[in-house]
């Protein structure tokens, strides 16, 4: 007698060549996020290596700032998504973005920067009068740039200078984004990443940079003015 809830074989079979077909394609699912995962595992970054992703953040912003809109610069932060330091990362990267965000490089410090370089640029000797000329820069006193670009030997030499001070200006910049990356490596390790901007030497925007090439070019054009007080003051504090 045959039961009454009895089915056929091959009609019991048909089922299970359905749900084989479905678990091999579920493996094979499981399998390509498996792999998927090893690829995007999360990687601890030894001390070079956070070195390494400090710089290229440093030098990412440096670049930048002030040329792509807020969205572009923060979308970077999607590199940090497979490392262990990532939230310490993103946030050094929002205090750095900040930070830059409300500075402002001043005519007057841009002028102290580039008058400093052409006199190391000219390897002076270390007298009485220069250290009293180094005095002056730091004040800024407009009458002892007018007067230094007065000396026709200094003239002849900022002319040289003057052609060289791009590449001066990004190689000072480069040691100082190198010291900052030593910094911030040291604060990520040691836990302290609230004191990223703690910092006294910072280094430049590019764009800042480029600023200062105008302004230096500015300066140098001082010989060729009238000595008319308005406008000598112009170029120097505009």
């Amino acid at each position: 007698m045959i039961p009454l809830n009895y089915l056929s074989i091959p009609n019991q079979i048909e089922p299970y060549h359905t749900t084989l077909q479905l678990l091999t394609e579920e493996n094979h699912h499981l399998r390509k996020l498996l792999n998927l995962n090893q690829q995007h595992q999360i990687i601890c970054l030894t001390k070079e290596q956070l070195q390494e992703e400090v710089y290229k953040m440093i030098d990412f912003l440096m670049k930048h700032l002030n040329y792509l809109s807020k969205e572009q610069i923060f979308a970077y932060q999607k590199t940090f998504r497979c490392y262990a330091q990532k939230k310490a990362l993103k946030s050094i990267f929002f205090q750095i973005f900040t930070r830059y965000l409300q500075a402002v490089k001043t005519r007057e410090e841009m002028i102290k920067f580039i008058i400093r370089k052409s006199m190391k640029h000219q390897r002076q000797s270390q007298s009485k009068e220069q250290i009293k000329e180094k005095k002056e820069i730091r004040k800024m006193n407009i009458a002892f740039v007018k007067q230094l670009f007065q000396n026709t030997s200094y003239q002849q030499n900022y002319s040289n200078f003057l052609n060289q001070y791009l590449q001066l200006a990004l190689n000072e910049n480069q040691q100082k984004i190198k010291k900052y990356v030593l910094f911030i490596v040291d604060l990520i390790q040691s836990e302290q990443i609230n004191q990223v901007l703690n910092y006294k030497r910072f280094p430049w925007l590019n764009d800042w940079i480029n600023q200062s090439v105008q302004i230096a070019q500015e300066l140098q054009n001082l010989q060729n003015q009238e000595p008319k007080k308005a406008k000598s003051d112009y170029y120097l504090t505009k």
